[in-house]
């Protein structure tokens, strides 16, 4: 996904595209949704809030949809 920015560092989360709106999920690693933002320019979340472990963000832009793992 063009234009697609993503932090995973210093204790936080960032993602951005662009300056677009997006719509982004934050799943555990079993497909449940534990965080769901629609219609953004961009994404922070403490990562303090989560156990430690692997997760996965998923970015749909217009029908594009965009799926990355990320460890905590």
């Amino acid at each position: 996904m063009e234009g697609l920015r993503i932090d995973n560092s210093y204790g936080k989360l960032f993602v951005s595209l662009n300056n677009e709106n997006f719509n982004f999920e934050l799943l555990d690693i079993s497909g449940k949704v534990l965080r769901e933002f629609n219609t953004v320019k961009e994404v922070n979340i403490s990562k303090t809030e989560y156990e430690q472990g692997i997760y996965l963000i998923r970015i749909q832009k217009e029908g594009a949809l965009y799926t990355q793992r990320i460890a905590f």
